[in-house]
């Protein structure tokens, strides 16, 4: 049977709890209802119909019961007078038939979506500007998220599901050969059993650096595989950068509670550091952000940062506003 495409989530939903029921799925299909699944949003959509189909069984069990009540209480007269026609039992045993039908429809859904195992709560965790923390999972996995970062964390039978919206997180895995650690960016997929790794979100692109064991990476264009020491940016368009090394005391310094930057341009080192300070620093002029920069700095102090930038480069901080402007002495 040819696969159907169908973009809304809730319809696909229906669709697959149609044909898990007709038992007539070939390994194809089976292959293909699994991938969808696994798409982000669609695991919530076969959720929300499971208990859709829990509350019609709910209230159909009802209704039938009540109907067969007064099903009961009608033979019972039919029976009593010798004269009374059955005809009146026989005749509604059609519309209880069909309750019965559609009772165990609803009832095979229902077995077919709810039996499955259904995710523990969702553990969430949001750091606001300038906080960072460390985290427990459920699992057992250690999470250690940056500034600004938000991440969901799900648990079902055959994996655990990790979402990133934004920001840096560094996981140390629980070892689970049966339920693979998966993390889901806007841009990319990553997969582990147990290891550890960093994934940074940014508005552009997705990167993943590995610290320990192997992880694999994939976009909508392709996947590779990294090891120890390596990393790999996957753009918006799903597409992998070619996999570098990457040096692990500069990428990953704000575990450390620093940034640390080697022959950086001043422009790329404020955009990290605003990361972190409610107000943002500035310049007055274009040249100044051009400046090379190597150093470091302590993501938990702007003031030591900004007189550290200020007299490197003899520039003044004027305060103004929501901002902290850095302009040239001369002026």
């Amino acid at each position: 049977m040819t696969e159907r495409r169908i973009d809304d989530p809730d319809e696909a939903a229906i669709y697959w709890a149609a044909r898990i029921m007709s038992q007539d799925m070939s390994a194809e299909e089976q292959a293909a209802y699994e991938t969808w699944r696994s798409e982000p949003g669609n695991a919530e959509a076969e959720a929300r119909l499971a208990g859709a189909v829990a509350r019609i069984d709910s209230f159909a069990t009802e209704l039938l019961a009540r109907s067969f009540e007064g099903e009961l209480s009608d033979a019972a007269e039919a029976c009593s007078p010798p004269e009374a026609s059955r005809n009146p039992v026989v005749a509604r045993r059609f519309p209880i038939a069909a309750s019965i039908a559609v009772a165990a429809i609803s009832v095979a859904v229902a077995v077919g979506f709810i039996n499955r195992p259904s995710p523990t709560p969702v553990e969430t965790f949001v750091t606001l500007r300038g906080e960072q923390q460390l985290a427990a999972l459920a699992d057992g996995t250690a999470v250690n998220l940056n500034s600004d970062t938000s991440l969901s964390v799900s648990y079902e039978a055959t994996r655990r599901l990790a979402r990133m919206t934004k920001g840096d997180a560094h996981f140390d895995v629980a070892r689970d050969s049966a339920r693979p650690f998966i993390v889901e960016t806007p841009h990319a997929t990553v997969s582990v059993t147990g290891t550890a790794f960093t994934v940074s979100v940014r508005e552009a692109a997705s990167s993943v650096y590995v610290t320990s064991g192997s992880v694999v990476a994939r976009g909508d264009e392709a996947q590779v595989s990294l090891s120890p020491g390596e990393a790999v940016d996957i753009d918006a368009q799903g597409a992998p950068s070619p996999v570098e090394a990457f040096d692990e005391h500069m990428v990953l310094a704000w575990r450390d509670g620093v940034a640390r930057f080697r022959d950086e341009r001043l422009k790329e080192v404020v955009w990290v550091l605003n990361r972190y300070f409610d107000k943002a620093i500035a310049f007055d002029a274009v040249e100044i952000g051009d400046l090379r920069v190597t150093g470091e700095f302590d993501i938990q102090d702007q003031a030591a940062a900004i007189a550290a930038i200020s007299l490197a480069f003899d520039l003044e901080a004027d305060e103004r506003g929501d901002s902290i402007v850095l302009r040239n002495t001369t002026e």
